[in-house]
């Protein structure tokens, strides 16, 4: 509590909800995390990749000593294909849910709690995201079939009402006598 006896409004997780000293704070101690695990926990994998293969091959050419010739190099092939469509996959999701929530935060039938939840939102969109696609990818192009369906039905409705709106607007004025 502070000294007008109101109560903190910080979420559980520690992060502060709003800007301040408080928000620089958290945010400096997840920096000074982040530096740490990287001198601490990547930088001797990179180390060990660097001394097991000088001549720049890197992880891949220790897995394909690992591994038989053409297993080992169709297995380097796939993993490296994985890799790529997993990137891409939490590039297209956060993209996606990123931009949703400006969308939500922006229109105005949002209740104002949620403004400066940005983050929050974000977070919650990923998850519902992964969730669908964790039933199953017929089950998530199901869903999307029904939201583009539902999408194209309300404009055909915005379109339907406005024409006839725009076309009164439009029509001359009398003249006065």
């Amino acid at each position: 509590m502070g000294d007008d006896g109101a109560q903190s409004s910080q979420p559980a997780s520690g992060a502060p909800s709003s800007g301040g000293a408080g928000w620089r704070q958290w945010v400096k101690s997840a920096a000074l995390l982040l530096v740490l695990l990287t001198l601490f926990g990547a930088l001797p994998v990179y180390r060990r990749v660097a001394r097991e293969s000088p001549n720049g091959e890197g992880s891949i050419a220790m897995l394909e000593r690992l591994l038989s010739w053409w297993q080992g190099k169709l297995f380097v092939l796939v993993l490296a294909l994985l890799g790529f469509v997993a990137t891409d996959f939490v590039i297209t999701i956060t993209l996606s849910a990123a931009d949703a929530t400006a969308h939500v935060l922006e229109n105005p039938f949002v209740p104002k709690l949620l403004e400066g939840q940005q983050v929050g939102v974000t977070l919650l969109l990923i998850a519902l995201l992964g969730g669908v696609f964790l039933r199953g990818f017929t089950e998530a192009i199901g869903i999307a079939v029904g939201l583009v369906a539902t999408y194209l039905a309300l404009n055909l409705a915005v379109v339907v009402v406005a024409t006839p709106q725009e076309r009164r607007s439009e029509a001359p004025a009398p003249a006065a006598g």
